[in-house]
């Protein structure tokens, strides 16, 4: 079994460098700090792209937060 705490305090490293990804699954939710970290135990698809991420990436050349550049999986803005 896995667990994951809760914190209110921010989700990055203390320089703010390592953003947190998530994705909630029928097994639970999965973090972690890399999109390619949370493709494979999950097994979706990276041909999956989030409209609203695709549009932030063409316009500004980043994804804002709480999205990213693939569908089903956010991540949490800077703190």
């Amino acid at each position: 079994m896995r667990y994951a705490a809760y914190s209110a305090r921010p989700t990055h490293d203390r320089i703010g460098i390592k953003p947190l990804f998530y994705t909630l699954q029928d097994k639970g939710p999965l973090f972690a700090s890399t999109l390619v970290a949370l493709l494979r135990p999950t097994g979706l698809p990276a041909t999956r792209l989030d409209p609203e991420g695709q549009r932030d990436y063409l316009a500004c050349q980043a994804v804002q937060a709480p999205c990213s550049i693939l569908r089903d999986i956010r991540h949490r803005p800077a703190s």
